[in-house]
């Protein structure tokens, strides 16, 4: 089940946002190295986790964070406009319409589940609800072909280059009904995959 944690709610979650910033620690600064978003050697955190983020984070049937990630308005500066521009063939899309979609974490115990999945089904579903046409994310190169076979629609924003020592592509992930739809028969999931805004299963302060 996605959380939907932005500035409207953050006061609500405020455990489950700590327990969010820990996974990101243990993955990206432990598992990859990225010291310089290290946070009192518990949090990961940059720049972009400002009032502007909003998190979708994957809570279990105990309300504990197994998975998460970060979007983020294009229309401001964000990661590929200020960080990696050069990714992209030409301007940078950046629209009131288009999200970026960063820092997707999966705690190990929950690697190769439905988590990934549920992930970038909350994905699509926020991006309907919110009339968004989209989301541009830097990826690994290798794992496209993964995220298509999960019946995503990506569209690549320039040729891939090496960073930190892996080759990385910025791509476009569409958003549509048929997307959602495609996606949710590839995973085996029905219904959606959001926690009730209005009536969340606990809230956790």
């Amino acid at each position: 089940m996605i959380r939907v944690v932005d500035r409207t709610n953050r006061h609500q979650f405020i455990r489950t946002l700590e327990q969010h910033f820990r996974l990101r620690h243990e993955i990206f600064v432990k598992e990859r190295g990225w010291k310089q978003f290290d946070r009192d050697g518990i949090y990961e955190m940059d720049q972009y986790d400002d009032e502007n983020a909003t998190y979708l984070i994957s809570v279990d049937e105990h309300d504990e964070v197994v998975g998460s990630s970060r979007i983020y308005p294009t229309a401001l500066p964000h990661m590929l406009s200020e960080q990696f521009p050069a990714l992209v063939d030409g301007a940078v899309p950046q629209r009131i319409d288009l999200l970026e979609f960063t820092r997707l974490a999966i705690c190990k115990s929950q690697r190769g589940t439905r988590i990934y999945y549920e992930q970038f089904l909350g994905l699509q579903e926020f991006c309907l609800d919110q009339g968004m046409s989209g989301a541009t994310t830097l990826i690994r190169t290798h794992r496209i072909p993964i995220v298509q076979k999960a019946g995503m629609n990506v569209v690549p924003l320039g040729l891939s280059q090496e960073i930190a020592g892996e080759m990385c592509t910025a791509i476009l992930i569409e958003a549509s009904e048929d997307v959602m739809m495609r996606m949710r028969n590839v995973a085996g999931i029905t219904g959606s995959v959001m926690e009730d805004r209005l009536q969340p299963a606990r809230k956790v302060v």
